[in-house]
Formats: C-alpha cells, sequence, structure tokens
C-alpha cells in the first residue's frame, strides 16, 4: 500500500512538472499552474486559508486528537 500511495506521488509531482514546463512556453493565458500539490490536508489548508507555517500545528493537532 505504501508503495502505491508512494507511486501515486512521484507520477502527480511529474505531471505538475509537465504543467509547469507547458505553461512556461506562454501559450496558455496564465503563467502558473492553478493547482498546486498538497501532500495532505494540512498542507491544503495552509495553502487555502494560511497563515504560513500552520500545517504542522494541524498535523500535531489531528495525532493528538484525530480527525473528529
Amino acid at each position: 500500500m505504501e508503495n502505491y500511495f508512494k507511486e501515486i506521488e512521484e507520477k502527480v509531482k511529474e505531471a505538475h512538472e509537465i504543467a509547469l514546463k507547458a505553461r512556461k512556453k506562454g501559450y496558455d493565458p496564465k503563467k502558473e499552474v492553478e493547482i498546486s500539490f498538497a501532500k495532505d490536508l494540512a498542507d491544503r489548508v495552509e495553502e487555502l486559508v494560511g497563515p504560513k507555517g500552520i500545517a504542522n500545528k494541524i498535523r500535531k493537532y489531528l495525532k493528538e486528537k484525530g480527525r473528529e
């Protein structure tokens, strides 16, 4: 199972790199890829809501209290 998720993560990173290279060619109106890579819920919250550095606090809280 661990290998499965690792492979998915590698493929997502590879696809993101391809998207970055494609956007740099200038054919698309936007130069940045809108969707960024988030490893987990904590990363996604930090990126969408902020502030910077909150992801580690969220991970710590989830370990102590659980998702509920």
